[in-house]
């Protein structure tokens, strides 16, 4: 069979699934199955029908989950790893980098110093109601200059990001009744912002993301409100 007769056939039958109301997904892999049978025939098929895979939302909280949340969690530590999560959208990896310097309260501010898929490093705003759980965090448990913020239980060495992940995860299922992941409250900041009206080039650079692609599952979210952003917290 020739290339030109390999590629009508395919695009006629792409045509017919897109008919049938299959899924942009399920088409794409039956023609990633009909070009590896095609590349066995030595033709290289390049169609142009192919339907675009919607970006989906992933998933998230309610802005009322996310403060039921952090108004439940009892334990202070705990209580700022949620906050700064969501408040900053921060990376896992990103959060147990983070030294006591790296924190300005005085200006609400947060620096980080390596994000890990972004050119540059960023400072972010903080609330005011992150701002005041910080400050009794750290003078709750001594923490000076020089010294991860979130310090392990054993003394000067970080907390791990696996220990982060037990921590959301634990409090979520005990408050929220449900499994919540720290990515999970990342989405919800990129969620939240597009609802209160942010664009996609404001919620890539508050989220730190280096690709457009991975920005544009927001585009989805239709903003309730078009006016200066509120206090997330």
């Amino acid at each position: 069979m020739t290339k030109e007769c390999f590629e009508k056939k395919t695009h006629e039958f792409i045509e017919h699934l897109k008919r049938e109301g299959y899924a942009p997904s399920t088409i794409r892999v039956a023609y990633s199955a009909i070009k590896m049978y095609a590349e066995g025939y030595g033709v290289n098929l390049r169609l142009t029908n192919l339907p675009p895979i919607e970006e989906k939302i992933p998933p998230y909280l309610e802005e009322d989950e996310v403060k039921k949340l952090i108004d439940g969690t009892l334990c202070l530590r705990d209580k700022a790893i949620i906050t700064l999560l969501y408040d900053c959208g921060l990376r896992v990896g990103e959060l147990v980098e983070l030294n006591t310097e790296d924190l300005d309260l005085k200006d609400k501010t947060i620096f980080i110093k390596s994000r890990e898929k972004s050119r540059f490093p960023q400072r972010l705003p903080i609330s005011e109601k992150t701002a005041k759980i910080l400050e009794e965090y750290i003078k709750e448990y001594g923490l000076e200059e020089g010294m991860p913020l979130f310090p392990s239980p054993k003394g000067r060495e970080r907390i791990s990001t696996h220990t982060v992940y037990c921590i959301v995860r634990s409090w979520s299922e005990r408050i929220l009744g449900k499994k919540v992941h720290p990515h999970m409250l990342r989405h919800t900041t990129g969620v939240v912002l597009r609802k209160h009206g942010a664009d996609m080039e404001a919620i890539r650079d508050f989220l730190g993301h280096k690709s457009d692609v991975t920005t544009r599952r927001y585009a989805r979210i239709v903003p309730t409100e078009l006016k200066k952003l509120p206090s997330r917290l």
